[in-house]
C-alpha cells in the first residue's frame, strides 16, 4: 500500500489489502493462544490484557498519524484555495464542504494527499512486519502443549 498512487488499479489495491489483512490477522490472533500457553496460569489475564492494549494502541497511533499527517498534507496541497482548517479536516474525513467536490482541481489534490497519507501510514505496517519477522527468527523454538479448556 505504500507504493499505491492515484493510478494504481483497484485489483492491485485489493491484493495489497489481502496481504495486509492475512499478515496482520495471523499475528493478531496467534499471540493470544501462545501467551496463554507460555505464561504462568495466574498471569494469563495480564498477558492477554497486554496484547489487547498493544493492538488497540497501534490502531490509535495509526489514526493519530493519519489525522495529523493528512491535515498537514492537505493544507500544503490546498494552500491557494482559501479553505479553512475545519474544511480541510472535513475533507480528510470524507465530508465535503460546499464547493469542494465540484472543483476537479481541488478533488484531485485531496485524493493525492489522502493517498500519500495512507501510503505513509502503511510504512508502519511494513516496519511492524519486519520487526515481527526478525523477532521470530531470533526466538528459540519451544514446544508448547495446548489443551482445550472451553468449547466442544
Amino acid at each position: 500500500m505504500h507504493t499505491a498512487n492515484a493510478q494504481t488499479s483497484a485489483a492491485t489495491i485489493y491484493g495489497y489489502e489481502i496481504l495486509i489483512t492475512v499478515g496482520a490477522g495471523l499475528t493478531f490472533l496467534v499471540g493470544y493462544s501462545v501467551a496463554a500457553c507460555v505464561v504462568p496460569r495466574g498471569q494469563v489475564q495480564n498477558a492477554i490484557g497486554f496484547i489487547n492494549v498493544s493492538q488497540i494502541g497501534s490502531t490509535a497511533i495509526a489514526c493519530c498519524i493519519y489525522q495529523n499527517l493528512g491535515v498537514k498534507k492537505l493544507e500544503y496541497a490546498l494552500a491557494g484555495y482559501g479553505l479553512s482548517r475545519m474544511e480541510i479536516g472535513g475533507a480528510l474525513g470524507g465530508v465535503a464542504a460546499s464547493g469542494i467536490g465540484a472543483n476537479q482541481a481541488i478533488s484531485t489534490h485531496i485524493s493525492d494527499a489522502i493517498i500519500a497519507t495512507i501510503g505513509d501510514i502503511c510504512i508502519q505496517v511494513v516496519v511492524a512486519g519486519a520487526i515481527t519477522l526478525l523477532s521470530g527468527l531470533v526466538m528459540k523454538t519451544v514446544k508448547i502443549k495446548m489443551e482445550m479448556v472451553a468449547g466442544g
